[in-house]
């Protein structure tokens, strides 16, 4: 995503980034939340049940909650970049291609730890 698109459609992207984060954090802390889809992966991509739940248990634990970018696995990818032939040896800075001032206003305006609390109490 590009940063003009992110200060154009910052409200948009913030309230994508809330649905994402609410579906992982409902995925990881609903187990009851598998059937549905499972059933779901089935209809959908006309799948067997096995395929459908190996590729539930497969994904399940990939997204973290918060969804931060994973910043050690950006940097890895940013030095592959850099040693390829023809490439110049510049440092980057992983701000150059992360924007993560979304996520830190979701943060600071608590939004992470409300969905914690309200789906705790439930």
């Amino acid at each position: 995503m590009e940063r003009s698109y992110l200060q154009k459609e910052r409200d948009s992207v913030k309230n994508f980034i809330r649905a994402v984060s609410e579906a992982s954090y409902r995925l990881k802390a609903e187990p009851e939340l598998r059937e549905k889809v499972v059933a779901l992966l089935m209809k959908r991509l006309r799948i067997e049940r096995k395929t459908a739940e190996e590729a539930y248990d497969s994904y399940h634990s990939v997204f973290s909650f918060p969804p931060r970018t994973g910043r050690r696995g950006l940097q890895d990818v940013l030095e592959i970049v850099q040693a390829e032939p023809g490439r110049t040896k510049t440092d980057y800075a992983l701000n150059r291609f992360l924007d993560e001032s979304i996520m830190d206003e979701l943060e600071q305006e608590g939004f992470f730890k409300k969905l914690t609390v309200s789906k705790t109490r439930k």
